[in-house]
Order: structure tokens, then sequence, then C-alpha cells
């Protein structure tokens, strides 16, 4: 994984989560949109997590990197639940948004996936 396609990757993860910050504040929801705002960090950092770890995908991984993608997920998955322990006190409205932005990337493969499925590349 070359560093560009990071960098495109979390790119699109920040238009993804500020779209739906604007959608949710739109629709009537702000403490949900700074959720999402606070969220997304921990998904860029997730992302970043396993992304870094997987080097330039040359490839299978050698147990050890193997080993160290999988510390990591368990990483992530630490992280993830960390964040959204820290949002539940502020209420229903925050903690959905704080889940909204920590799974941004999930949002950016979607995108990716409905381009592809429209045989639209890019």
């Amino acid at each position: 994984m070359t560093l560009e396609s990071r960098r495109s990757r979390l790119r699109a993860m920040a238009v993804a989560g500020l779209v739906v910050a604007v959608a949710a504040l739109a629709a009537g929801f702000p403490k949900a949109a700074l959720g999402v705002l606070a969220g997304m960090p921990v998904g860029a950092v997730n992302y970043w997590l396993t992304s870094s770890s997987l080097g330039r995908g040359q490839g299978a991984l050698d147990p050890r990197a193997s080993a160290r993608l999988m510390q990591r997920n368990l990483l992530r998955q630490a992280l993830a639940v960390a964040a959204l322990v820290a949002a539940a006190p502020m209420g229903i409205e925050f903690l959905l948004g704080v889940l909204a932005g920590v799974v941004t990337e999930m949002l950016t493969y979607f995108w990716d996936a409905a381009r592809e499925a429209l045989g639209r590349k890019g």
C-alpha cells in the first residue's frame, strides 16, 4: 500500500465524515454532528494502524507481519470501544455520532463498491 493511496483514503474518510456531520446537523442533531467530528480521529488512527502494518502489498504477509497485523487489529478494537465508552455519558445522540465517525473508513469502502458496481473506476 503506497503512501499516496493511504493519503487518498484518509482524504475520502475526512470527506465522508464531514458529509455525515453536516447531514446530522441539517437533520437537527447537533450532538450527533459533534460526535462524528469527535470520532473521526479515532477512525483515522485505526485506518493508519492497519494500513501501515501491511507494507507495500507485495504478496502474502510473513508470520511476523501477520502477528503485527493481528495485534494492531486488537488495538483498533480497543480504541473504538474506548471512544464509545467515553462518549456514552454524553448521551445516545453523541454516542451514535462517535460511532459514525469511527466507521468512516467503512463508508469509503461502500462508496468504492458502489462505484465499482456501477462500472465507474477511479
